[in-house]
């Protein structure tokens, strides 16, 4: 949305402009993939592409998962960005919003949302005790849901549901893993 003015009868953008959704990252649309392992390997294919034209990587041929983890991340950032945009920023001011405090949302050092709950334990992997937020309703968490409904070997969905709580927390999530493992 931005003004327009004319100039000599050129329009002209004016310098306010505002954007309601953040851009998907490098433009790939993901619901032009069926699994997510297929998304997370375009998207570090383009990762590696930009990184050998700024000359700062030298591409090998192998994708690696560290390389894939930060593909994975930057997925997130952006569905964290486009969903959860209030509670961001409150995260960000510390103010206050009903659902960060509900699930005591806290940003990670890569800026992603993350639940911090009562899980707190010695015995488990950090990412089990502080899981990362997931929007209920888009595309990115049903390829999620997909990926460790065929990881649990088709299980019904609370194996499934289970096994997605120990890396992601989505709202309302059992009715999520419903509305797309088939019955």
């Amino acid at each position: 949305m931005y003004e327009t003015a004319t100039l000599a009868g050129i329009p002209r953008e004016s310098s306010k402009m505002t954007f309601d959704k953040p851009d998907a990252p490098f433009g790939i649309h993901e619901r032009n993939y069926s699994l997510l392992t297929k998304l997370l390997r375009v998207s570090t294919w383009a990762l590696q592409s930009i990184g050998k034209l700024q000359k700062k990587i030298t591409i090998k041929g192998q994708l690696t998962s560290e390389e894939i983890n930060q593909a994975k991340v930057m997925w997130e950032k952006y569905l964290q960005k486009s969903a959860f945009t209030p509670e961001v920023n409150a995260v960000k001011e510390n103010s206050r919003n009903n659902l960060k405090n509900q699930l005591g949302l806290q940003l990670d050092e890569n800026r992603v949302l993350r639940c911090h709950g009562r899980l707190i334990s010695e015995n488990l992997p950090e990412h089990t005790v502080f899981p990362n937020l997931l929007p209920r309703n888009h595309v990115f968490t049903s390829l999620v849901i997909k990926s460790f409904h065929e990881k649990m070997m088709y299980a019904g969905v609370s194996h499934t549901l289970a096994a997605i709580r120990r890396e992601f927390w989505i709202p309302q999530g059992r009715s999520s893993v419903r509305r797309v493992v088939p019955k």
